[in-house]
């Protein structure tokens, strides 16, 4: 979408007898700018996608076209297709850390210098939960600590999502980019953001009809008219990319399941990570950190 927005805004700027020269540069012009942002953007959304609508915008804006059909093989692809790809060697944690939410016995995540860094393994992290119980013989407040299963149990909290009691994790293994990491916006903002693709979208379909059978004189090449099957091919191109990418997004998201919790009672969670961790190549300081009534994860 943002490769069309700059090819449309670039019109008003070239002459009829220079039409053919810059649509055969276009292509190498833009090359830069979706090489920048198609592979890194494209992991980085799929990563964050935990809804419908999040998969929607992620299919208007086909920038990582490649990377999302290389990314859903590696999460949910065949031994041969895998080796297609060249990742026939690469084990599930390696996928699930660059692509997938959500944290298992095989990837975890800690605070690093006020960014979240994900990890293989099991580190050293603590999450613990304070809410507060009502002693109602003796009229006073007391603040328990526990786990969020313990407050699971104790009814201090309760599970929002769909997922039954029995399908949570044991919860011993903090979601830490989805809690501290990512701040969501309003869904007002996302459904303004899919909207204005759907417009933007729309509006490449419109030039294209205004090119080919409107203004047609003035878009020739070689000094003859576009082909007739030019504009259905596009049309048709356009769609099936489009639910080619929707496809894709729908099954990175459906491949890590998320559930949300909520406090009924006052609380505080608070992850407490001791310093001097070696996780690879870094060595990770202490860092503590503390969220208010909420939670969210992914398994």
């Amino acid at each position: 979408m943002l490769s069309k927005l700059i090819f449309i805004s670039l019109f008003p700027l070239v002459k009829a007898d220079d039409w053919e020269e810059f649509t055969k540069n276009l292509a190498t012009d833009l090359a830069p700018l979706i090489t920048l942002f198609g592979e890194r953007l494209t992991k980085q959304f799929l990563s964050e996608s935990i809804s419908t609508l999040d998969n929607v915008i992620f299919a208007l804006l086909p920038l990582g076209v490649l990377t999302a059909v290389v990314s859903v093989i590696r999460i949910c692809g065949s031994p041969s297709l895998r080796a297609f790809i060249e990742r026939a060697q690469e084990g599930p944690a390696e996928a699930e850390i660059d692509l997938l939410p959500c944290v298992s016995e095989s990837t975890a995540e800690l605070f690093n210098d006020g960014g979240i860094t994900r990890v293989f393994g099991l580190p050293k992290i603590v999450e613990i939960v304070a809410w507060e119980e009502v002693d109602h013989k003796a009229r006073e407040k007391e603040t328990k600590i526990g786990t969020l299963k313990d407050a699971l149990e104790k009814k201090a909290w309760s599970c929002t999502s769909k997922l039954s009691p029995s399908e949570l994790p044991e919860l011993d293994i903090p979601n830490l980019s989805l809690n501290k990491g990512i701040k969501r916006r309003d869904q007002l903002w996302f459904r303004c953001a899919a909207r204005l693709g759907g417009i933007l979208q729309s509006g490449t379909a419109m030039y294209a009809t205004l090119t080919v059978f409107v203004y047609l004189q003035h878009f020739q090449v070689n000094g003859n008219d576009v082909d007739s099957y030019a504009f259905p091919f596009y049309l048709i191109g356009t769609t099936l990319l489009f639910i080619g990418m929707l496809f894709c997004a729908f099954i990175m998201e459906r491949s890590s399941k998320e559930f949300y919790l909520k406090a009924e009672k006052p609380s505080k969670i608070y992850w407490l990570q001791p310093g001097d961790q070696d996780v690879g190549d870094q060595v990770l300081n202490a860092f503590l950190a503390r969220k208010d009534c909420t939670y969210a994860g992914s398994i």
